[in-house]
């Protein structure tokens, strides 16, 4: 909820969002919502820092905090925080894309600032559970080699 961000600035700022926060995190499943509950607190902490209220971001802002977050927003290896993977970085895109996408249904935001932000092309990853060629061929050597006739 909405109170998680409290912390990041005067309540003042954020009256006219924590309705929304709440009603875009109402519908969600639990673990969307806590992952989007994490980047949005990211994304708005980072917000803060141009004095800018959430209604008014532009794409520079979302482009600066992707570019934030492309460096810094992967895991902390040793205390450094380190570069985010591809996939990260677009799930974190895509938690700011969806609640821009949600206050401009409710005519909160006249447009998407997130709109026309480059998303990272990911490889195509296809995962399967099948056999190994390795152990098929081993199962295929346990057949006796034997003439079979067919009638």
């Amino acid at each position: 909820s909405i109170s998680d961000f409290n912390e990041l600035t005067d309540s003042s700022v954020w009256e006219s969002l924590q309705i929304e926060v709440n009603n875009f995190f109402l519908n969600l499943p639990q673990n969307t919502k806590e992952a989007y509950l994490i980047d949005l607190k990211q994304f708005f902490g980072f917000i803060k820092e141009f004095n800018v209220h959430p209604y008014f971001v532009t794409q520079t802002h979302v482009e600066e905090f992707m570019n934030f977050i492309s460096n810094n927003g992967g895991k902390i290896i040793n205390g450094q925080k380190t570069p985010c993977s591809d996939r990260t970085y677009n799930r974190k895109l895509a938690s700011v894309t969806s609640f821009y996408n949600f206050l401009g249904q409710k005519k909160k935001v006249s447009h998407n600032p997130t709109e026309f932000v480059k998303r990272r092309v990911m490889p195509l990853r296809v995962e399967t559970n099948d056999i190994s060629n390795s152990k098929i061929a081993e199962l295929l050597s346990l057949i006796p080699d034997t003439n079979y006739q067919y009638s």
